[in-house]
């Protein structure tokens, strides 16, 4: 008789199994009595599947390119609404195609690596769903950046505001068409969550921007600074475009900027990621800086505290043995609560 290990699942009667070059482990079928054949996962099953699961593996990797290629062509709005302008339909159709049909075939694609996995009985690997939770995290704080953002700005609009202006600050020009170079912070901010694949890291960043924001918010709540919007000005789309942001953003939660605070927390995240992607992140960084000045949605102060409250934090929870103690001690009741969830 023979003695299966306990981790190790029993095979269909007319199934045999045998190890590839991988060491993975594949099933064959085998002659029943009656001369018929069983089938339970025939190789070229197995290979589609693979590479079905291939892109599972590499979903979070085609997230972070697509987020660069959506960065880089909202800028080019700013290039081309102040040299050529762009009608709104034109522009809204190329919004719509650079920000939704490459969100589609990620989407499209998880979906059906895991139709497949459930039809073909082919078990989930909980090490390639792990990899996945720093995208995850990165999705969780940025609701709760709008959130918190949108709730201290309505628990403050009755109160009185103060003003950060400076004579520097009335010199910089109204350049409305920057804020296609505004808008790019929110999927910057998740740029260093796609490309991280270590699972303490992420623990780190995410408990890093969570201090930012709130930072931020308890000193918008107790010291409310408004800037006040100008009329949107500009190209057609970029009227558009500026009177959604003014409309929807709260012209009193300035200091500081928890948008500059937050792209230079990327910035500083993609550095030690590599030098490459830290050097992109800082120009970015510094565009959005600037575009906050030129679309007069923060005064100077307000930019400066940001990136200071960034490079601050970013020491405390990157630079210090305390922060990695409190992470790993964190990743492991994660890691315990994954391997519990039976989605996983």
């Amino acid at each position: 008789m023979i003695h299966r290990p306990k981790h190790e699942k029993a095979l269909h009667p007319h199934q045999s199994d045998q190890t590839s070059l991988s060491g993975q482990r594949e099933y064959v079928s085998v002659p029943e009595r009656n001369g018929a054949t069983t089938q339970s996962f025939p190789h070229r099953t197995t290979r589609l599947a693979a590479h079905l699961t291939s892109i599972l593996n590499t979903s979070q990797k085609v997230v972070a390119y697509y987020l660069l290629a959506a960065i880089t062509i909202t800028q080019t709005y700013f290039i081309l609404e102040t040299v050529s302008p762009v009608s709104p339909p034109v522009a809204l159709h190329v919004h719509i195609i650079t920000w939704g049909l490459p969100l589609l075939l990620v989407a499209g694609a998880l979906v059906l690596d895991r139709l497949w996995r459930r039809r073909m009985g082919i078990p989930e690997e909980r090490s390639q769903i792990q990899e996945h939770i720093p995208m995850l995290l990165g999705l969780v704080l940025f609701v709760f950046w709008s959130a918190g953002y949108f709730l201290v700005g309505a628990l403050t609009a009755g109160q009185h505001h103060a003003t950060l202006g400076f004579s520097l600050d009335h010199r910089i020009p109204y350049m409305p068409t920057m804020v296609f170079v505004y808008v790019t912070v929110y999927p910057f901010v998740l740029l260093p969550f796609a490309f991280e694949h270590d699972l303490n890291r992420a623990m780190r960043t995410t408990g890093a921007f969570l201090t930012v924001l709130i930072v931020a918010y308890v000193t918008m709540f107790v010291y409310p600074v408004a800037l006040a919007h100008p009329k949107p000005a500009g190209p057609m789309f970029t009227r558009f475009t500026i009177g959604l942001l003014h409309g929807a953003d709260p012209a009193w939660n300035c200091f500081p900027s928890s948008h500059c605070a937050m792209v230079m927390m990327s910035a500083l995240v993609l550095w030690d990621q590599g030098k490459l992607r830290g050097t992109y992140g800082f120009l970015v960084a510094l565009a959005i800086g600037i575009s906050t000045l030129l679309t007069k949605q923060h005064y100077i102060m307000d930019v400066l505290a940001g990136f200071v409250l960034a490079f601050v934090v970013h020491w405390a929870f990157f630079r210090t043995a305390g922060a990695k103690v409190m992470a790993d001690r964190l990743e492991r009741k994660l890691t315990v609560l994954v391997h519990r969830l039976d989605w996983f």
